[in-house]
Protein backbone atom coordinates (compact mmCIF):
# COMPACT_ATOMS: atom_id res chain seq x y z
CA UNK A 1 0.00 0.00 0.00
CA UNK A 2 3.00 2.31 0.77
CA UNK A 3 4.25 1.97 -2.48
CA UNK A 4 1.19 3.37 -4.01
CA UNK A 5 2.66 6.82 -2.70
CA UNK A 6 6.00 6.44 -3.44
CA UNK A 7 7.06 8.77 -5.95
CA UNK A 8 8.62 6.50 -8.04
CA UNK A 9 5.79 3.94 -8.17
CA UNK A 10 4.70 3.60 -12.34
CA UNK A 11 0.89 5.28 -11.56
CA UNK A 12 2.24 8.01 -9.85
CA UNK A 13 5.30 8.55 -13.01
CA UNK A 14 2.05 8.58 -15.26
CA UNK A 15 0.18 10.70 -13.69
CA UNK A 16 2.43 13.02 -13.07
CA UNK A 17 4.10 13.10 -16.66
CA UNK A 18 0.42 13.21 -17.87
CA UNK A 19 -0.49 16.20 -15.44
CA UNK A 20 2.73 17.61 -17.21
CA UNK A 21 1.48 16.97 -20.75
CA UNK A 22 -1.59 18.97 -20.02
CA UNK A 23 0.38 21.83 -18.67
CA UNK A 24 2.22 22.32 -21.43
CA UNK A 25 -0.72 21.91 -23.55
CA UNK A 26 -2.70 24.91 -22.74
CA UNK A 27 0.23 27.31 -22.39
CA UNK A 28 1.01 25.81 -26.00
CA UNK A 29 -2.55 26.57 -26.98
CA UNK A 30 -2.82 29.95 -25.12
CA UNK A 31 0.55 31.27 -26.61
CA UNK A 32 -0.62 30.16 -30.42
CA UNK A 33 -3.78 32.19 -29.96
CA UNK A 34 -2.57 35.61 -31.41
CA UNK A 35 -1.27 32.99 -35.11
CA UNK A 36 1.79 35.30 -35.27
CA UNK A 37 3.34 33.78 -31.79
CA UNK A 38 2.90 30.01 -33.35
CA UNK A 39 6.33 29.72 -33.85
CA UNK A 40 7.59 30.97 -30.45
CA UNK A 41 5.29 28.81 -28.83
CA UNK A 42 5.88 25.26 -30.38
CA UNK A 43 9.87 26.54 -29.78
CA UNK A 44 9.03 26.60 -26.23
CA UNK A 45 7.09 23.39 -26.31
CA UNK A 46 9.85 21.78 -28.02
CA UNK A 47 12.23 22.84 -25.55
CA UNK A 48 10.36 21.80 -22.04
CA UNK A 49 9.16 18.31 -24.09
CA UNK A 50 13.04 17.67 -25.31
CA UNK A 51 14.35 18.35 -21.55
CA UNK A 52 11.57 15.63 -20.61
CA UNK A 53 13.34 13.26 -22.38
CA UNK A 54 16.21 14.64 -20.60
CA UNK A 55 15.44 15.08 -17.16
CA UNK A 56 13.44 13.44 -14.57
CA UNK A 57 11.86 16.77 -13.38
CA UNK A 58 11.69 19.64 -15.73
CA UNK A 59 10.37 23.23 -14.28
CA UNK A 60 7.50 23.70 -16.82
CA UNK A 61 6.37 26.96 -16.41
CA UNK A 62 9.33 28.67 -16.12
CA UNK A 63 11.31 27.04 -18.53
CA UNK A 64 8.42 27.27 -21.18
CA UNK A 65 7.85 31.08 -20.50
CA UNK A 66 11.67 31.70 -20.54
CA UNK A 67 12.32 30.00 -23.79
CA UNK A 68 9.11 31.69 -25.69
CA UNK A 69 10.87 35.52 -24.20
CA UNK A 70 14.66 34.07 -25.35
CA UNK A 71 13.27 33.23 -29.10
CA UNK A 72 10.95 35.21 -29.45
CA UNK A 73 12.11 37.69 -32.20
CA UNK A 74 13.72 34.31 -33.86
CA UNK A 75 11.01 32.09 -33.79
CA UNK A 76 8.45 34.41 -34.95
CA UNK A 77 10.30 35.64 -37.73
CA UNK A 78 10.72 31.99 -39.16
CA UNK A 79 7.07 31.72 -38.65
CA UNK A 80 6.26 34.54 -40.88
CA UNK A 81 8.51 33.95 -43.61
CA UNK A 82 7.43 29.76 -43.72
CA UNK A 83 3.66 30.45 -43.22
CA UNK A 84 3.73 33.12 -46.03
CA UNK A 85 5.87 30.50 -48.39
CA UNK A 86 3.55 27.15 -47.61
CA UNK A 87 0.34 29.76 -47.97
CA UNK A 88 1.30 30.81 -51.73
CA UNK A 89 2.52 27.31 -52.55
CA UNK A 90 -0.81 26.16 -51.45
CA UNK A 91 -3.17 29.34 -53.10
CA UNK A 92 -1.08 28.71 -56.15
CA UNK A 93 -1.34 25.18 -56.54
CA UNK A 94 -5.45 25.00 -56.00
CA UNK A 95 -5.89 28.09 -58.54
CA UNK A 96 -3.48 26.44 -61.33
CA UNK A 97 -4.88 22.62 -60.48
CA UNK A 98 -8.38 24.04 -61.14
CA UNK A 99 -7.64 25.52 -64.67
CA UNK A 100 -5.81 22.63 -66.34
CA UNK A 101 -3.35 23.01 -69.05
CA UNK A 102 0.64 21.75 -69.19
CA UNK A 103 1.54 24.98 -67.53
CA UNK A 104 -0.82 24.31 -64.80
CA UNK A 105 0.88 20.83 -64.52
CA UNK A 106 4.11 21.89 -64.12
CA UNK A 107 2.98 25.45 -61.76
CA UNK A 108 1.49 22.55 -59.95
CA UNK A 109 4.60 20.35 -59.21
CA UNK A 110 6.99 23.56 -58.63
CA UNK A 111 4.71 24.18 -55.46
CA UNK A 112 4.87 20.64 -54.09
CA UNK A 113 8.50 20.74 -54.47
CA UNK A 114 8.31 24.06 -52.66
CA UNK A 115 6.45 22.93 -49.92
CA UNK A 116 8.46 19.45 -49.45
CA UNK A 117 11.25 21.99 -48.76
CA UNK A 118 9.73 24.32 -46.65
CA UNK A 119 8.27 21.54 -44.59
CA UNK A 120 11.97 19.42 -44.48
CA UNK A 121 12.80 22.67 -42.63
CA UNK A 122 10.20 23.74 -40.63
CA UNK A 123 9.75 20.18 -38.90
CA UNK A 124 13.40 21.06 -37.43
CA UNK A 125 13.81 24.97 -37.09
CA UNK A 126 11.79 25.61 -33.87
CA UNK A 127 13.36 23.19 -32.09
CA UNK A 128 17.17 23.96 -33.53
CA UNK A 129 16.31 27.47 -32.47
CA UNK A 130 14.91 26.65 -28.80
CA UNK A 131 18.07 23.95 -28.09
CA UNK A 132 21.11 26.03 -29.86
CA UNK A 133 22.39 29.33 -29.83
CA UNK A 134 23.09 30.50 -33.28
CA UNK A 135 22.49 33.32 -35.82
CA UNK A 136 18.98 33.04 -37.52
CA UNK A 137 20.74 32.29 -40.77
CA UNK A 138 22.57 29.63 -39.13
CA UNK A 139 19.89 28.25 -37.72
CA UNK A 140 17.63 28.56 -40.83
CA UNK A 141 20.41 26.29 -43.18
CA UNK A 142 21.10 23.81 -40.00
CA UNK A 143 17.31 22.92 -39.80
CA UNK A 144 17.13 22.50 -43.87
CA UNK A 145 20.68 20.24 -43.49
CA UNK A 146 19.24 18.43 -40.61
CA UNK A 147 15.87 17.88 -42.91
CA UNK A 148 17.30 17.02 -45.72
CA UNK A 149 19.67 14.30 -44.39
CA UNK A 150 17.35 12.77 -42.46
CA UNK A 151 14.22 13.11 -45.08
CA UNK A 152 12.69 9.33 -43.69
CA UNK A 153 12.80 11.39 -40.02
CA UNK A 154 10.85 13.88 -41.81
CA UNK A 155 8.30 11.69 -43.77
CA UNK A 156 7.38 10.15 -39.85
CA UNK A 157 7.24 13.52 -38.38
CA UNK A 158 4.56 14.77 -41.12
CA UNK A 159 2.63 11.38 -40.65
CA UNK A 160 2.33 11.78 -37.37
CA UNK A 161 0.74 15.48 -37.55
CA UNK A 162 -0.58 14.81 -40.83
CA UNK A 163 -2.62 11.66 -40.05
CA UNK A 164 -4.66 13.48 -37.43
CA UNK A 165 -5.47 16.68 -39.42
CA UNK A 166 -6.58 14.47 -42.48
CA UNK A 167 -8.79 12.14 -40.15
CA UNK A 168 -10.47 15.12 -38.61
CA UNK A 169 -10.70 17.21 -42.29
CA UNK A 170 -12.68 13.82 -43.87
CA UNK A 171 -14.73 13.09 -40.73
CA UNK A 172 -15.55 16.18 -38.91
CA UNK A 173 -18.23 14.74 -36.52
CA UNK A 174 -15.26 12.82 -34.87
CA UNK A 175 -13.64 16.49 -32.89
CA UNK A 176 -17.49 16.31 -31.19
CA UNK A 177 -16.24 13.46 -29.53
CA UNK A 178 -12.12 13.29 -29.66
CA UNK A 179 -11.57 17.44 -30.05
CA UNK A 180 -11.68 17.84 -25.92
CA UNK A 181 -8.42 15.08 -26.29
CA UNK A 182 -6.98 17.62 -28.53
CA UNK A 183 -7.65 20.86 -26.43
CA UNK A 184 -6.64 18.95 -23.34
CA UNK A 185 -3.84 17.13 -23.89
CA UNK A 186 -2.92 16.25 -28.05
CA UNK A 187 -0.77 18.99 -29.04
CA UNK A 188 1.95 17.95 -26.34
CA UNK A 189 1.73 14.32 -27.07
CA UNK A 190 2.49 15.02 -30.36
CA UNK A 191 5.33 17.30 -29.74
CA UNK A 192 6.95 14.60 -26.88
CA UNK A 193 6.62 11.98 -29.49
CA UNK A 194 8.38 14.47 -31.87
CA UNK A 195 11.00 15.66 -29.55
CA UNK A 196 11.86 11.83 -29.12
CA UNK A 197 12.98 11.70 -32.94
CA UNK A 198 15.29 15.18 -32.52
CA UNK A 199 16.95 13.73 -29.83
CA UNK A 200 17.82 10.65 -31.89
CA UNK A 201 19.25 12.94 -34.80
CA UNK A 202 20.38 15.51 -32.35
CA UNK A 203 22.16 13.22 -29.79
CA UNK A 204 23.82 11.06 -32.80
CA UNK A 205 24.76 14.67 -34.55
CA UNK A 206 26.26 16.36 -31.16
CA UNK A 207 28.41 12.51 -30.66
CA UNK A 208 30.01 13.04 -34.22
CA UNK A 209 30.73 16.58 -33.25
Amino acid sequence: MANTFHADNPLNRFLYKFGTMILINIYFLLCCLPVITIGASFTAANTVCYKMHEEPDVKVTSTFFKTFGKNFIDSTLVWIILAGIMSFAVFTFIKNAQTGGTAAVVICAVCVIVVIIAMSGASFIFMIIGRYDNPIQTQIANAYKIGISHLSWCIIIWLMWGVPIAVFASFPVLLQYLGWIWLIVGMALLIYATTGIYRKIFRKIETKE
